[in-house]
């Protein structure tokens, strides 16, 4: 179900030099990382303030965001390898 925290294996969470962005605006918050695609292997969730994110070749992450408990994701975008996410 979508309240349902995803379950990842322990080699799926094995983590590498990887930067995001975090863009805090009035109300608004757009995030912005390098994912391994392609875009219908991309899997977005955020879920009492954390953001689940999980790609192609065995790649997830999970990210709090402070603030983002009342929040949604508004807006998808995936292009070139690079996710771009509007959460409102």
């Amino acid at each position: 179900t979508k309240e349902q925290k995803p379950q990842y294996t322990r080699r799926e969470q094995e983590t590498k030099n990887w930067v995001y962005d975090l863009i805090k605006g009035e109300g608004e918050i757009i995030f912005v990382a390098e994912v391994p695609g392609p875009e219908d292997k991309i899997m977005v969730r955020l879920i009492d303030g954390t953001l689940y994110i999980r790609g192609s070749a065995g790649f997830s992450k999970e990210i709090p965001i402070e603030g983002s408990n009342a929040m949604q994701i508004v807006d998808f975008k995936y292009r070139n390898g690079v996710l771009t996410l509007r959460i409102k």
